[in-house]
């Protein structure tokens, strides 16, 4: 399963929710989520194969962008992709 694919499952799951993959030394989130995360971060948003908006960050960020999330009273949800969710 591509991480788009799975990406669209999990969203089924957490609808409510800002849903962000770990993904080696980055953090991603597709579709809404990743506009969600441009807006409040002003970090840039793609296009994957021109369809999916995916917009991601560093690890190293995390903690900046969960206090931010929190603070905004926005739910989120952390998957690492290496552990098949």
């Amino acid at each position: 399963m591509n991480v788009v694919s799975m990406a669209e499952e999990i969203k089924k799951e957490h609808p409510e929710e800002v849903v962000c993959y770990k993904m080696g030394a980055f953090i991603q989130s597709f579709g809404k989520d990743a506009y969600i995360i441009s807006c409040l971060f002003d970090y840039n948003v793609k296009e994957i194969k021109g369809t999916v908006p995916s917009c991601g960050f560093p690890k190293r960020a995390i903690s900046k962008v969960c206090a931010k999330l929190e603070q905004k009273k926005i739910n989120y949800v952390i998957i690492d992709t290496k552990n098949d969710y």
